[in-house]
């Protein structure tokens, strides 16, 4: 459960490079963004399964489709399976055990589908502001949000699997210091806890496989050149 590493990093070069520093035989890679993109328009059956499951608490996800420019993480699976990677859509391929794979997540699917976590039917608000507050309310509101999923991370050192934050100094520091109010700093914290949220995502995968975890996308009929559906792990 120890932290390695947490940073940030700009554009697919960089990211290839971390992922490079730290990989290992088994390792496994949770990415927030969507890994195959097979649907020509609309949305991806995740994204539709997001919004059925999810809808009551007020989560939905950004559609997919081959025809949006966002296609930054399918850009980013392409490099990594050059690097010798294996995407995992949760169909139970068999694979060595020493292989290398990723998987596509969700934070907020993660935070509201693990009792480890503690926010089951609860949406935590810690990314947008909230438009119904008068505007001095909001920011202040947001920041009270974020520091309760800090706590809920924060406690996850004893869960299985594991994930002890105290155990590198910016992770540390991020919890100790906690929420921003300036928007660019939040942002930035902001992409830190849900990074630590994805590396949990990928070790509970790990560790508890579809006993533990839905595969929203996993009936998709559109697939890719290889067969392979568009999905979502959501504890």
């Amino acid at each position: 459960g120890r932290v390695l590493d947490l940073t940030t990093a700009r554009g697919i070069d960089e990211v290839v490079a971390w992922v490079a520093r730290w990989q290992g035989p088994g390792a496994v890679a949770a990415v927030d963004g969507p890994l195959v993109v097979a649907n020509a328009t609309g949305s991806r059956l995740a994204e539709k399964e997001v919004a059925s499951r999810y809808g009551r608490l007020g989560i939905s996800a950004y559609p997919s489709n081959q025809g949006l420019p966002a296609q930054g993480a399918v850009a980013l699976r392409r490099r990594l399976e050059d690097a010798g990677w294996a995407y995992d859509d949760g169909s139970g391929a068999a694979r060595d055990a020493d292989a290398r794979t990723m998987i596509e997540c969700y934070p907020y699917t993660t935070l509201v589908g693990a009792p480890e976590l503690g926010f089951a039917g609860l949406k935590p608000r810690y990314k947008r502001l909230a438009p119904l507050l008068a505007t001095a309310e909001r920011r202040p509101h947001r920041a009270a949000e974020f520091r309760v999923v800090l706590d809920a991370v924060a406690g996850l050192a004893h869960a299985d699997p594991p994930l002890d934050v105290s155990t590198h100094p910016r992770a540390a520091a991020l919890v100790a210091d906690g929420p921003a109010i300036v928007e660019r700093r939040h942002k930035h914290l902001e992409d830190l806890l849900d990074g630590l949220i994805c590396a949990w995502t990928a070790a509970y995968w790990a560790r508890h496989g579809r006993a533990r975890s839905q595969v929203l996308g996993a009936t998709d009929p559109v697939v890719d050149a290889l067969g392979r559906r568009g999905t979502i792990i959501a504890p």
